[in-house]
């Protein structure tokens, strides 16, 4: 089968829950199919970066990417309103993106077509007509409540109302421009029900996010057992809002009780109200070659998500890692968990500080939450499963596809 597959940008490094699970998934697929991708490529990269990409692919074309203002232009501006378009959508839309489509289903014939994300939706319009009809939209969040959650925890004015603005745009839009795709992929049943009620129309399918158990090792227990870690990209407002409200309300709760535990801050772009986190007992790491040594010296992992879509990576990666891990509702929402048994729950400081304590003064809890967390992860969320249902989709439509034309 030859499949195109179109995104916002190249899957790599793994830095990203979003870029491990576009990786290991292509990676599965392209070993039994032939994948051509087609992405954005910012500017100041080159193809050395995401060479792991190209070993995969039987092609990858880029298209150079420039990040414009969503408010420039007031005309277009003007055209997006009046179809009910999400303004914000025009930092992704690209003459050139179109043409480059145009171009490759013009001279290779593909059996489906990929596409990545709802700001990506648009680009449905750029193929043949038979081609539409052969395509999947693999949406990692549901964006008009991702966004309505970050417009909650935004704490300046401005940025609030431009979010929420987007968020109802979003809203009004994404549910129904998805019923045009032949299948809508979600990584959540949760996921799934928001779109459905919006608009029950969508051919959804359910495709979890996942991790790969077979290849990880369980970590032995960390000697030293008053370490909580928390791993993310520090630049993305939900997973900053998350430390502020750990070490502001959740922290200081704790180490009233323990004054030895430290919290362990790992990830990329860490702005500038996360570094000043910093203290003896908080640490802040930046980037990082691997978080795997973070996990190893960690008692437990915390996700204290107040915002965010989509399911978490993280929690995935920790239970395969052997970590037991306290979230939020918000933190695990999506995942199949069941608190107690293969995680810990909990949604205000008091109650979240109160289980770290718990955990942290009992070792046999700890080992029984880890075990349940790994034994999830193995029969659940195993990226080999996950691509497997995934090319069971396309065999699907492309079938379907036969079946429309003759």
């Amino acid at each position: 089968m030859r499949i195109l597959h179109i995104a916002d940008t190249l899957p790599y490094p793994l830095n990203s829950g979003v870029n491990q699970r576009v990786f290991h998934v292509l990676k599965r697929v392209a070993a039994q199919h032939e994948v051509w991708f087609l992405a954005f490529l910012e500017g100041g990269r080159d193809e050395a970066d995401f060479m792991p990409v190209y070993e995969v692919c039987h092609r990858v074309i880029t298209v150079p990417f420039q990040m414009g203002a969503a408010l420039s232009q007031p005309i277009e501006i003007l055209r997006y309103l009046l179809r009910g378009i999400p303004i914000d959508l025009r930092l992704y839309q690209s003459p050139q993106m179109v043409a480059q489509i145009q171009q490759l289903t013009t001279t290779t014939e593909f059996d489906v077509v990929q596409i990545e994300h709802p700001i990506m939706m648009p680009y449905l319009e750029a193929l043949p007509e038979a081609l539409q009809k052969r395509a999947v939209l693999v949406a990692h969040d549901v964006d008009f409540k991702k966004y309505r959650r970050i417009a909650a925890i935004e704490p300046r004015m401005a940025r609030k109302l431009r979010v929420l603005l987007h968020s109802k745009m979003m809203e009004r839009w994404e549910a129904k421009y998805a019923g045009r795709f032949p299948r809508y992929v979600t990584v959540s049943d949760v996921d799934g029900r928001v779109l459905l009620a919006k608009n029950p129309a969508i051919r959804l399918e359910v495709v979890p996010n996942g991790t790969d158990a077979k290849a990880t090792h369980i970590l032995p227990e960390s000697e030293d057992e008053a370490n909580l870690v928390y791993v993310g990209t520090m630049a993305y407002p939900p997973n900053v809002d998350a430390v502020q409200w750990f070490t502001g309300g959740i922290l200081p709760l704790v180490r009233q009780v323990r004054d030895d535990v430290h919290f362990w801050i790992v990830g990329r772009k860490p702005v500038a109200a996360v570094k000043a986190l910093a203290s003896d007992a908080i640490h802040v790491t930046g980037a990082v070659d691997s978080v795997e040594p973070y996990y190893a010296d960690s008692t437990i992992c915390v996700v204290p998500l107040r915002a965010g879509g989509g399911t978490r990576l993280k929690i995935l990666e920790a239970m395969a890692l052997g970590r037991p891990v306290i979230s939020t509702s918000i933190g695990c929402e999506g995942l199949e968990v069941t608190d107690g048994e293969n995680i810990i729950i909990a949604d205000d400081e008091q109650t979240f500080a109160s289980k770290i304590l718990e955990l942290l003064a009992d070792k046999e809890r700890r080992r029984k939450i880890a075990a349940g967390g790994r034994k999830l992860v193995e029969e659940k969320y195993d990226w080999d499963n996950i691509a497997a249902k995934m090319m069971t989709i396309y065999e699907t439509l492309r079938a379907e596809g036969r079946q429309s034309y003759g």
